[in-house]
């Protein structure tokens, strides 16, 4: 494997902001919020990624978000691809739970509680623990146990908003890469974990017409990961919205609109499983007078699942890529992205018409 470093454990991020915080929008019908983790890394033989979270969503009477009135979505997607296949897209299995509405706990299951130095998000024999810039994935759903810590390292960006502003602009949310050791054991078999990278997200905000919002051509949400570099992408051309950021030594470097951001998509690749022909290459690239992103990203297997509205659905496929290209800072500095392992959501609607 890769020659691997600790890096340092950095947050933005108080144990105060871990708690439930959806309880702060005073007259708002509808709501969710989050606890989310990326994590993605290797085996002897195998890449692999896993994303975990518990979702707190409250909809209108008789449904309208999710199509249920309130629940907690306890959600998990792993799968696992051979080293010897990068660079070109499998029709690989995957293990998923949680994304349709009838697998929803009730409220009343989800427990959050504030401890000394801790806040343990529990529910159904699962444990996601907050103690910034520390976290933990403790328990099993789907025959995937977890037991995984992780450290966040560098400060987050709160794209939509800080915690203590949440009253007033009603929707709030974090994110901060991470590094992540320990087990995953699936149905009986141990992987251990070291130096894998990934992800935390929280976030908190009315719970808008997903439908609606994305409609317009769906978005990508991507999320590269090495321990020189990271890299995140927010496309959602239906909105407007072109977001890029670049971590180099724990430092974020921000990218906005049309003008600095692009998306193109490369190459389509047809799912023998739903026939549906989407995204399986990419080229972003970034340019500012804080620097240039320049980089191919090639998907290796993915994901899909659909998740129930009152007005539609939404396909997400989850895609395990690589990148490669470069960064160039504005100090004239280049970094090398050589096989950088990336999160690829790539999000459509299906609207109904009724």
């Amino acid at each position: 494997m890769a020659h691997q470093k600790d890096l340092p454990a950095v947050t933005g991020i108080t144990l105060d902001d871990c708690m439930m915080q959806s309880g702060k929008l005073q007259g708002v019908e509808a709501w969710y919020e989050n606890q989310y983790h990326l994590v993605m890394g290797e085996t002897e033989d195998h890449d692999f990624m896993l994303t975990t979270c518990l979702i707190v969503h409250k909809g209108p009477p008789g449904g309208g978000y999710k199509l249920i009135e309130s629940g907690v979505s306890n959600y998990i997607n792993f799968f696992m691809l051979p080293k010897a296949t990068r660079g070109r897209m499998l029709d690989n299995d995957h293990i998923a739970a949680g994304q349709t509405p009838w697998q929803a706990l009730g409220m009343d299951e989800l427990q959050v509680i504030k401890e000394e130095d801790r806040v343990i998000w529990r529910a159904a024999g699962r444990d996601f623990v907050a103690r910034p810039p520390y976290w933990e994935l403790r328990g099993g759903l789907k025959g995937v146990d977890l037991d995984l810590s992780m450290h966040s390292i560098c400060p987050g960006f709160w794209y939509l908003g800080n915690f203590k502003d949440i009253a007033q602009n009603l929707s709030a949310g974090v994110d901060e890469f991470t590094q992540a050791e320990g087990t995953i054991t699936v149905h009986g078999n141990k992987y251990e974990i070291s130096h894998a990278g990934g992800l935390y997200e929280h976030v908190a905000l009315p719970g808008w017409n997903d439908i609606e919002v994305v409609l317009p051509g769906g978005y990508l949400w991507m999320i590269g990961w090495s321990e020189e570099i990271q890299v995140f992408v927010f496309y959602m051309s239906g909105i407007g919205n072109f977001t890029g950021h670049v971590i180099v030594d724990g430092k974020p470097i921000s990218f906005h609109g049309r003008e600095q951001v692009s998306v193109e998509e490369r190459q389509i690749w047809a799912d023998p499983r739903n026939r549906m022909a989407r995204g399986c290459k990419w080229h972003i690239h970034f340019d500012s007078h804080e620097g240039e992103l320049d980089a191919l990203v090639t998907s290796g297997g993915r994901s899909f699942g659909v998740a129930c509205y009152s007005n539609g659905y939404m396909g997400r496929y989850q895609h395990l890529a690589m990148v490669n290209g470069s960064f160039t800072a504005a100090d004239g500095r280049t970094i090398p992205l050589e096989n950088v392992r990336m999160c690829v959501d790539d999000t459509l609607v299906f609207h109904t018409m009724l």
